[in-house]
C-alpha cells in the first residue's frame, strides 16, 4: 500500500470519527451536592446615563459603575442529577462575602456602598425568578440589598443549561424565570433570548446566548438587548464561567431613575472550595432563626436621631441631614410616599390643635378637611399626635396622615404619609407597620457614630 493510500485511509477514519462525535448528543447534566462550596468572583461594569425626573424636565447625568464581589457559596438543597427535570426553584445557599463593594459615579461624584463586616453571612434563595437575599446576622440596608441583588446571580446560572442532550448547533429557549434572576428583573413579559451549543474543547462545552426581552424593573417597564457565553465543565458537571453584556433602556419611575446604559457582567465559579465561615457548626444555628425579621431592612438617620426597621415594599429614595423619603410599591404599583423630617422644639409645648393648624397652613389650598386627630404613645412610650387630613392635588383626591413624635435634645420628628384617598385602607396597615419600626434616640451622645439608646 502506498503512502498516499495510507494517508487517505487515515484522513477518512478521522472524518468518520469527527462525524460520529458531532452526531453524539452532549448531556449537560449538572452535579452538586448539599454542602458543596464554590468560590465565586463576580464583576459588574456599567456605563451610560441616568434619567432623573425633576419636575417636568428630565436630566441625564453620566454614570459609571465598577463592582467586584468575591464570595464563598455553600449549597443547601439537594441537586438533581438530571437537567431534564430541573425544578423551577433551583434551591438555596449560604454565602460568605469576602469582598463586596461598588464604586458608583454620577457626573463624576463618587458613591461607594459596601457590605458591613457584621452582615457578610448571607442567605440566598431563588423562587420562580425572584431572588431573595438577606443576612443571617441582622437586617440589611437598602444599599446593601441592592449590592447583593446586582445582575449575575450564581444561584440561577444552571437554568441556562439545555433541558435535553444537544449537538453543536442546537438551540433552546432561556426561561423567563432564569432571565429574571440573572438580570435582577421583577418580571419578563416577552423574550427572544435563546442559547446555542457551539463546541466542546478539552472537556469544556461552550455555549452562546442572545436576544431581546421586555420586562419590569423598579416598578417600570424596561427593554434589554443581551448577549453572553458560558463554559460548562463536562467532567465536573458545572458551569465554571459566565459572561454577558446587555443594553437597558428604562424610563424614570417612582423609586429609581431611568437608565440608558450598557452593562458587562462576568462570573468565575471555582467548585471544591473551603471556607471556615460556612461550616455546618457555624451556619446551622443561624438557619433556625425566624426569617421574617431578617427580611426587614434598616436605616439610620445621618444625625443618628432615629433608626427605622421596615418592610421591603418601602424604598428609600432620598436621604439628607433633615429628611428621609420612602415610597411604597407593592407588586409593581406605586401606592404612597412617607417623609420623615427632623424638626426642632417650639418655644412652648406643642398641642394637638397646634399641630393641626401647622398641617392646615402647610397644605394651603390643597387642604379640605380633617378626618381624624388623636394623641397617644408608642409601644415604647414615645408621645405622639396623629392627624388624618383630606384634600386634592390637580383634582385628584388625596389623603395625608401626619405624626408628631417627641424626641430628645431638640430632635422631634414629623412623619407624613401621602397617597390617593381611594388607597386609604390599603395603605393604613403599611403606615402603622412603618411607624412601629421607627425608634427615636433618647440619649444624645456627642460624636457617637451609632445610636446610643433607642426606644
Amino acid at each position: 500500500m502506498t503512502n498516499m493510500c495510507r494517508v487517505a485511509i487515515f484522513l477518512y477514519i478521522l472524518t468518520i470519527k469527527s462525524i460520529s462525535l458531532a452526531q453524539t448528543p452532549v448531556d449537560f447534566h449538572w452535579r452538586w451536592q448539599p454542602g458543596d462550596i464554590d468560590r465565586v468572583t463576580q464583576t459588574v461594569e456599567v456605563e451610560g446615563t441616568l434619567r432623573i425626573q425633576e419636575g417636568n424636565q428630565i436630566t441625564t447625568p453620566a454614570t459609571k459603575v465598577a463592582g467586584k464581589f468575591v464570595y464563598f457559596e455553600r449549597r443547601l438543597s439537594p441537586a438533581n442529577s438530571s437537567r431534564g427535570d430541573l425544578p423551577s426553584e433551583l434551591g438555596g445557599s449560604v454565602r460568605y462575602y469576602q469582598d463586596a463593594e461598588t464604586d458608583i459615579r454620577v457626573d463624576g461624584s463618587p458613591f461607594r456602598p459596601a457590605l458591613r463586616e457584621n452582615r457578610r453571612l448571607v442567605r440566598v434563595k431563588d423562587h420562580q425568578g425572584e431572588v431573595i437575599a438577606y443576612s443571617l446576622q441582622g437586617p440589611l440596608t437598602r444599599d446593601e440589598l441592592d449590592l447583593l441583588t446586582s445582575p449575575g446571580n450564581s444561584l440561577v446560572v444552571d437554568g441556562l443549561l439545555p433541558p435535553r442532550p444537544v449537538r453543536p448547533g442546537d438551540t433552546w429557549e432561556i426561561p423567563a424565570t432564569v432571565l429574571c434572576g440573572l438580570l435582577s428583573l421583577e418580571a419578563v413579559s416577552s423574550s427572544t433570548v435563546r442559547a446555542r451549543f457551539l463546541e466542546v474543547t478539552h472537556g469544556v462545552a461552550r455555549v452562546e446566548w442572545e436576544g431581546k426581552l421586555e420586562g419590569a424593573a423598579n416598578a417600570m417597564s424596561t427593554q434589554l438587548q443581551i448577549r453572553g457565553r458560558y463554559q460548562f465543565d463536562l467532567r465536573r458537571g458545572r458551569i465554571i464561567w459566565v459572561g454577558f453584556a446587555f443594553r437597558e433602556d428604562r424610563p424614570p419611575g417612582p423609586i429609581a431613575p431611568g437608565v440608558d446604559v450598557v452593562a458587562k457582567v462576568a462570573l468565575t465559579i471555582e467548585p471544591g472550595a473551603q471556607c471556615p465561615e460556612l461550616t455546618q457548626a457555624e451556619i446551622e444555628p443561624l438557619l433556625t432563626q425566624p426569617e421574617e425579621a431578617l427580611l426587614h431592612l434598616e436605616q439610620f438617620s445621618p444625625d443618628h436621631s432615629w433608626q427605622l426597621e421596615y418592610e421591603r415594599t418601602w424604598y428609600l429614595t432620598a436621604l439628607t441631614e433633615q429628611n428621609a423619603v420612602f415610597r411604597l410599591v407593592d407588586r409593581g404599583l406605586y401606592l404612597a410616599q412617607c417623609k420623615i423630617a427632623v424638626v426642632g422644639s417650639r418655644p412652648r409645648p406643642l398641642t394637638l390643635p397646634d399641630f393641626q393648624e401647622d398641617i392646615r397652613h402647610s397644605l394651603g389650598k390643597q387642604f379640605s378637611q380633617f378626618v381624624q386627630a388623636a394623641e397617644g404613645r408608642t409601644a415604647a412610650g414615645t408621645p405622639f399626635f396623629r392627624v388624618v387630613a383630606r384634600g386634592s392635588i390637580s383634582d385628584v383626591p388625596i389623603c395625608w396622615v401626619y405624626y408628631w413624635l417627641e424626641g430628645a435634645s431638640d430632635r422631634n420628628l414629623v412623619v407624613g404619609f401621602t397617597f390617593e384617598d381611594a388607597l386609604l385602607e390599603r395603605v393604613e396597615e403599611a403606615e402603622r407597620k412603618l411607624l412601629a419600626g421607627l425608634k427615636l434616640r433618647t440619649e444624645q451622645v456627642a460624636g457617637a457614630p451609632t445610636p446610643a439608646k433607642f426606644e
